[in-house]
């Protein structure tokens, strides 16, 4: 989903959102999915690492499901959440990754109880969970190595990579 980018007095809902272009975004490699995907932050870059090393996921898709919402606002918008998780034993799981503050985001509630009317009217085999910080890094050592590592991929670019 396109994030919006704004200087340090543009203020949405009491959060403030890509304050100073602090939001990594690029390309990732994908062995499992054979193709690069388009990652907006330094914790999808983290999310995509542990799915491409889940033995239990046989495939994952970004931004796969557009589902209508009305914002705080009531405005209809569209929500897209960021990944759709597809496991061995045939669960599937619609993913939005989130820092923890930004759970507290009235919108960012709203497009989550969208995304649960959405996922029970299709009944099928599948849930929707946000991954936070706590569920990508141990510890801020840990995050400050995946911002590490984008900057040499995006220093190095495809020579970091193999072919797919």
């Amino acid at each position: 989903m396109p994030r919006k980018k704004s200087n340090k007095n543009n203020k949405n809902n009491g959060i403030y959102f890509n304050k100073n272009d602090m939001y990594k975004s690029g390309m990732f490699k994908s062995v499992k999915n054979r193709q690069y995907m388009k990652y907006r932050s330094a914790y999808e870059y983290a999310f995509f690492e542990k799915l491409e090393s889940d033995p239990n996921v046989i495939k994952y898709l970004a931004e796969a499901i557009h589902i209508p919402y009305v914002d705080i606002d009531l405005k209809k918008r569209t929500y897209i959440p960021d990944v759709l998780v597809l496991y061995k034993d045939g669960r599937m799981e619609l993913c939005e990754v989130k820092p923890t503050i930004m759970l507290k985001d009235p919108n960012v509630q709203l497009k989550a109880r969208a995304a649960v009317r959405k996922i029970k009217s299709t009944g099928k085999n599948m849930s929707f969970r946000f991954i936070t910080e706590n569920d990508l890094f141990k510890s801020n050592k840990e995050y400050l190595a995946i911002l590490d590592k984008i900057k040499w991929i995006k220093i190095y670019g495809n020579m970091l990579h193999l072919s797919i």
